[in-house]
């Protein structure tokens, strides 16, 4: 049929291929294209076709090939062969289905074009026979008295946010200010902000406010508005902070902990402390006094574990207060070391029992309690509990915990062994008995 050749050699071309031979994508292509894939005809049975007339070890057909694939097309349609050639001709070729990408100031825009890109593009010529202009002429320079009501305030809280200055504006401030005053948009990206800056800046790093309101100006042209309504805009706006709030850290909050150079760099006022005042902490406390029965109570959780009665140690002091149930968010694992190592003092690891009612009385303190109801919860609490496990079924340990079963190196001094007979045999006995052992 006329016109079927060309068809076909488009359909070979297209996406970068070669005319005349056509591989099994562009021939799904064509019978999708060209109407031929349906109900009676699917894409699978197209590749059954073309595997069909595709010659043993090819992966591409001719064009005779390819009208023996027509033929059983139409076979397999149920239709003529004219008219499954008729339906590819009439679409005339393939169909491009790429989208189409968005305007870009210097892609598009040829006049922007330079070095290679300019040569490349016929411009180079036109380029360096015209006179290079500054910037600034033929622009009317912004007056500073005469700008929108606002717009210097504003100017000064985003250069002042985060530790800046309050006078000089840097690039991060400036896409800040760009970003958070809505000034971004298709006409004005984030790129075409940076080169604003970079053209009024003139390789500085810092600009004054006379130099914003010639951004301005230049931004009000990019958008094709004007420069009050710039200005304006950025008036009525403020710098949004997004970071997040820190929770409360007692060591970084609270400077009346801060020692040594932090002191002096925060200028913390502290109170010097005496050379030979040891213990410091207990100025303005009473001495606290004893309760009938809590020194047998610190006595059961020192000798708790193999310890000695009389010395509790950091670790004995943390199960005092895991088991009178004295931990929580007032008082912690790390907040009770700190407060017996205040009592211990410098270079021992052992309280008595007069600095272990001292560790009481800092304890309630901590707790928001009174003395006496501590030592109330301690003595209701009466020792330490043991979490260990003990076995369920007696039985089990026989040969454990009954001694009477017990042999050899395991037997308890002075009592009897049982004889053991042997149950190896020798083929020297002549009596052919098993041979004792004692």
């Amino acid at each position: 049929m006329k016109g079927l050749r060309p068809v076909f050699d488009a359909f070979s071309a297209f996406g970068g291929g070669q005319p005349g031979s056509m591989d099994n994508v562009k021939f799904a292509k064509l019978c999708i294209e060209c109407g031929l894939v349906d109900r009676a005809f699917n894409s699978t049975a197209a590749d059954i076709v073309f595997q069909k007339v595709k010659p043993k070890g090819e992966r591409k057909i001719t064009f005779v090939d390819f009208l023996w694939a027509c033929d059983r097309i139409a076979e397999a349609k149920q239709v003529t062969y004219a008219t499954v050639t008729h339906a590819i001709v009439m679409t005339g070729g393939p169909q491009s289905s790429g989208t189409k990408a968005e305007y870009t100031k210097f892609y598009d825009d040829k006049e922007t074009f330079t070095g290679a890109a300019a040569s490349i593009a016929g411009l180079e010529k036109a380029k360096s026979t015209r006179e290079r202009k500054h910037w600034k002429d033929g622009r009317v320079a912004p007056a500073v008295n005469s700008v929108p009501a606002g717009l210097k305030e504003s100017y000064a809280q985003f250069c002042s946010f985060g530790g800046g200055n309050g006078q000089d504006m840097n690039i991060k401030v400036w896409g800040k200010l760009t970003n958070e005053c809505g000034l971004l948009d298709r006409k004005l990206n984030k790129i075409g902000a940076d080169i604003i800056f970079a053209k009024v800046a003139e390789g500085g790093k810092l600009l004054s406010f006379r130099d914003f309101l010639w951004m301005l100006v230049l931004v009000a042209e990019e958008k094709g508005t004007t420069f009050d309504e710039i200005g304006g805009q950025i008036a009525r706006a403020a710098p949004d902070c997004s970071g997040t709030k820190a929770e409360y850290a007692r060591f970084h909050d609270d400077k009346s902990t801060y020692t040594g150079q932090y002191v002096s760099k925060f200028g913390v006022e502290k109170e010097e402390r005496k050379k030979n005042e040891k213990f410091g902490w207990k100025a303005g406390r009473s001495v606290p006094r004893s309760v009938p029965g809590v020194e047998m109570v610190f006595d059961a959780f020192c000798t708790f574990g193999g310890g000695r009665p009389g010395a509790m140690s950091s670790t004995t002091w943390g199960k005092v207060l895991e088991d009178c149930e004295l931990l929580g968010p007032d008082l912690t694992h790390a907040r009770g070391e700190v407060l017996f190592a205040k009592v211990c003092g410098v270079g021992a690891k052992h309280v008595g029992y007069v600095d272990f009612k001292w560790l009481l009385q800092l304890t309630s303190e901590a707790k928001s309690f009174t003395y006496m109801e501590l030592c109330e919860v301690l003595l209701t609490t009466g020792g330490p509990k043991s979490s260990g496990t003990t076995s369920f079924d007696r039985s089990l340990t026989k040969f454990h915990d009954d001694r009477t079963e017990a042999d050899g190196s395991k037997s308890p001094p002075g009592s009897p062994r049982s004889k053991v007979r042997s149950i190896h045999w020798s083929p020297y006995d002549r009596v052919g008995v098993v041979n004792a052992v004692s």
